[in-house]
Parts: structure tokens; sequence; C-alpha cells
């Protein structure tokens, strides 16, 4: 079980990196290495245009219904460095990914809900969520 605490120490790892690193925009890759780019759920089904070396959070919120797998990762262009909370806890799912090579890659995660493993099992749909992450 996640308590407040730990969840509290991993936001803090999260941020300890180059002094200045600071949100950044999510259509263009103007931030250099060691900036950050925020993502949450109103970012679903972008494109994040990235520099080797920049980094990405990413922090999906749920909800008393459902709540989000801890996002992942594939291709080989970004990393993913940090990730906890999300489902089954009632923290949100957090990950720290960062871009290491030019290339394509694609940040996802998908809802869940613990009315699933009811029975009868509820109906609500599982939800993805997706971007692109391009590095150049």
């Amino acid at each position: 079980m996640i308590t407040a605490a730990v969840f509290l120490a991993g936001f803090a790892i999260l941020f300890a990196g180059p002094a200045g690193a600071a949100a950044g925009p999510v259509d263009s890759a103007t931030g250099g290495p060691g900036s950050l780019v925020v993502l949450g759920l109103q970012n679903d089904e972008t494109t994040v245009h990235l520099n080797v070396g920049q980094r990405v959070l990413v922090e999906l919120s749920g909800n008393s219904t459902m709540g989000w797998h801890q996002p992942t990762s594939d291709g080989s262009a970004i990393v993913r460095r940090v990730a906890f909370g999300g489902f089954p806890t009632n923290f949100p799912a957090v990950g720290l990914f960062v871009a290491v090579r030019p290339g394509a890659a694609t940040i996802s995660a998908q809802s869940d809900a613990a009315c699933f493993y009811s029975q009868p099992p509820c109906l609500i749909p599982v939800q993805l969520w997706r971007v692109s992450v391009l590095v150049g």
C-alpha cells in the first residue's frame, strides 16, 4: 500500500534535476536538456516534440469510479525513469520519461475500476490515454 509520505517522496524525486527545469510547451521542442514537459488527461491523442535530454512528466488523475494504471512507453526514443501511484490506489498514476535518442515513441495508460472485479462486473468502458512522442 502506498502511503501519502511515499507518494510525496516520489514527487520530490521527480522534480529533483537540473536547476530551472520548468513546464514546457507540448507542441514544440524548444526546451533544452533537463527541461520538463507536463502532460495530463487533456493531452490525450496529441503529439509532443522533444529534444534529446528533455523530460516528460505524466500525471493521470482518476475519480471515485475509476483510476489509471501507471503510464508506459514503447519505442526506443524515450525511457521511463520513475512511475508510481495509479490503480488500485487513490493516487494519480505518475510517470517520468526522458528523451534519450532521436526517433518516435508512444506513452500510454489504461483505465481500470474496482467494479470490474466484482460479481457481476460493471459495464463502464475502459479508456486508453495515448500521446505520440517525436524526439529530434
